[in-house]
């Protein structure tokens, strides 16, 4: 029998944390639920909490400066699935959140259902992305053809070296550095050529970048 694990919820609106926190035990069958209302608090919980499996947070509350906060803690933790939970939709910060190595972006406006699905996907090693759920590879996002779920404003997040990237764009960094076109990427990698677009734009926001000239002589 498999055995539950705990699951961290980072919001500062406690009512949001607490409605979130029963479907989690209720739904998912988590005994425990550990709450913080700010990123601090949420840092500290992780250290504090053993056998912490699913980290949701939020976008918007006190110390939270983006998807690229959580890269570190990515890194320190890297077994805790780790999701954005937010009220905003903008491909910018869905990307920002692929970009960051995270296990996707749940939108907070998602059916009851389908949110249930989105996280279940997530604890089970996929990577959630609006409007397409798909069994995937580690470290390969879903991407979707719905123009809904790509809305582009073009905020870049902080620069970050290429350690912070997942195996996957490394590779594919890797690849542009050698001159290679995207179909070429595609085939070599065996994704899909719309997925080797998505690691572009993904590297182009995690190393604040413009073009790919600029990433094929990126410092590694």
């Amino acid at each position: 029998m498999r055995i539950i694990k705990r699951a961290l919820i980072a919001d500062d609106h406690s009512l949001y944390r607490r409605g979130l926190a029963l479907l989690l035990k209720d739904q998912l069958g988590y005994r425990e639920v550990v709450e913080a209302a700010t990123f601090e608090a949420a840092l500290s919980a992780f250290d504090a909490t053993p056998d912490l499996e699913l980290a949701l947070f939020d976008l918007v509350m006190p110390g939270m400066q983006g998807p690229a906060s959580l890269t570190p803690v990515r890194l320190r933790h890297p077994n805790v699935k780790i999701a954005i939970v937010a009220a905003s939709e903008a491909k910018s910060d869905v990307l920002a959140a692929i970009a960051a190595g995270l296990s996707g972006f749940i939108p907070k406006s998602l059916p009851n259902q389908q949110f249930i699905d989105a996280l279940e996907f997530v604890r089970a090693g996929g990577i959630f992305v609006p409007g397409l759920m798909k069994v995937l590879e580690p470290d390969v996002p879903v991407i979707s053809d719905d123009p809904s779920s790509q809305r582009l404003t073009g905020r870049n997040t902080a620069n970050k070296p290429a350690q912070s990237l997942t195996p996957r764009q490394n590779e594919v960094l890797d690849c542009i550095r050698a001159g290679m076109s995207n179909r070429q990427i595609a085939e070599k990698l065996e994704i899909s050529v719309g997925t080797v677009k998505f690691h572009v734009a993904a590297l182009l926001t995690a190393l604040n970048v413009k073009n790919r000239i600029q990433l094929a002589t990126s410092a590694s």
